[in-house]
């Protein structure tokens, strides 16, 4: 596995949804490249923080609600990533 590939694999491996051969390159990859290794872990603890911190800080009122219909228009007119 090359970085480039590595580096799109970051969120699947976060998430622990990589498929056991992807899983099994990844983590040979990281093991033997530092850099990609520190991004994995800067991934990792992201994911931690947001799920142990911030979901504790209140959302205003109907947030989720409108982010949602943000995402399905941009979605039906093909500006969505």
């Amino acid at each position: 596995m090359q970085c480039r590939e590595f580096d799109s694999h970051i969120t699947a491996a976060v998430d622990d949804r990589l498929a056991p051969g992807d899983a099994h390159d990844f983590r040979l990859h990281a093991t033997a490249c530092p850099g990609c290794q520190c991004e994995y872990e800067k991934e990792a603890f992201t994911k931690r923080f947001v799920n142990t911190t911030l979901r504790l800080v209140p959302v205003p009122g109907g947030l989720r609600e409108r982010m949602l219909r943000a995402l399905d228009r941009a979605r039906r007119s093909g500006t969505a990533a």
